[in-house]
C-alpha cells in the first residue's frame, strides 16, 4: 500500500512503487550504483573515505531529483493516455495528483539543499559546478519525455538514461582517461536498455528485429551483451592501460546475467 510519505522520501517511490519486488531491487543496484560508484570513486582526487560521503550525496540528489519524473509520469501524464498503466491505487493516485505542488517544492528543497553541501564540500570546483547544472537539466528532460507517447519517445529514452548515468563521471573531466570511462559507462547499461527499448512490440525497430526479434530474445541477448562488454572493456584497458577496476562492473554484471539466466531455464525444464 502507498503512503503519502512515499511521494517525499529519496528511494521509496522507487522502491515501492517502480520496483517493488526484490529482485528488481537488487537489479536495479547492481546496474546503477555498481558501475556509478566505480566510476566516481576512481576519478574522484579525495581520500577514499570522503569520496564515497560525497558519491552517496550525488547519488541522493539524482534519485530524489530523477523520482519527481516518476511521480510526474504516474500521476499527471496517465491523465492524457488512452491505456495508461497504473502503477498507484486510487487512493494513492488522489493524493499525488492533487499534491504534486507540495510534492515537487519538498523534493526540490532537498535536493537544493543537498547540492549546496556538496557544491560547498568541494569549493565550487569547476566540475561540481557542471555536475550540478548537468543534474538540474535531468528534469526538464525527464518531461519532455513524459510529454511523447509517441514513436519519438523510444528516442527520446537513450538521451534520458545515459543523462542520468554521466552524471556521476564529471569528477574527472580533467583526467586524460575521463572520455574512456564515459564510454564505459555508457556501456555498462544505458547502451543495452536503449537497445530493448527500440525492441519494444509497439516500437520495435526493423533494423533491431533481428537483434530481439521478440520479448523472449531479451535472455540471451542480456548475456551476449554482457559478454561483448566483458571484452569491449578488457581491450580498451589492456591497450590504454587504463586502471584494472574498470572491467568489475562488467564482470559482475555477467556473471549476475549468466545467473539469472541459468536459473530460468532450469526453473523452465522442471
Amino acid at each position: 500500500m502507498t503512503r503519502a510519505i512515499d511521494f517525499y522520501l529519496p528511494f521509496r517511490y522507487l522502491h515501492r512503487i517502480r520496483l517493488k519486488q526484490w529482485p528488481k531491487i537488487i537489479s536495479w543496484w547492481l546496474l546503477m550504483i555498481l558501475p556509478t560508484a566505480t566510476y566516481f570513486l576512481f576519478l574522484a582526487t579525495n581520500d577514499g573515505y570522503h569520496n564515497v560521503l560525497n558519491y552517496i550525496l550525488l547519488l541522493l540528489i539524482v534519485v530524489m531529483y530523477y523520482e519527481l519524473g516518476y511521480i510526474y509520469n504516474d500521476t499527471i501524464t496517465t491523465r492524457s493516455e488512452e491505456h495508461p498503466t497504473m502503477r498507484l491505487s486510487a487512493e494513492a493516485l488522489q493524493y499525488g495528483r492533487q499534491h504534486i505542488g507540495i510534492i515537487y517544492l519538498v523534493r526540490m528543497l532537498f535536493v537544493l539543499s543537498l547540492m549546496f553541501v556538496l557544491g560547498y564540500i568541494y569549493q565550487w570546483e569547476e566540475w561540481i559546478i557542471i555536475t550540478l547544472i548537468w543534474v538540474l537539466l535531468l528534469q526538464p528532460i525527464f518531461m519532455v519525455y513524459n510529454t511523447l507517447r509517441n514513436q519519438k519517445a523510444v528516442f527520446f529514452y537513450p538521451i534520458l538514461v545515459s543523462w542520468r548515468y554521466l552524471s556521476f563521471i564529471w569528477v574527472g573531466i580533467h583526467q586524460s582517461c575521463w572520455a574512456d570511462a564515459c564510454f564505459l559507462l555508457l556501456l555498462s547499461y544505458p547502451l543495452e536498455i536503449s537497445i530493448e527499448r527500440f525492441s519494444m512490440p509497439k516500437r520495435r525497430m526493423r533494423w533491431i528485429r533481428d537483434i530481439l526479434p521478440n520479448e523472449n530474445a531479451k535472455l540471451w541477448f542480456r548475456v551476449l551483451y554482457y559478454i561483448c562488454a566483458v571484452c569491449i572493456s578488457a581491450i580498451m584497458i589492456w591497450c590504454k592501460q587504463l586502471p584494472i577496476i574498470w572491467i568489475l562492473p562488467f564482470v559482475c554484471l555477467i556473471i549476475y546475467r549468466l545467473l539469472i539466466w541459468i536459473h530460468l531455464s532450469h526453473k523452465k525444464n522442471c
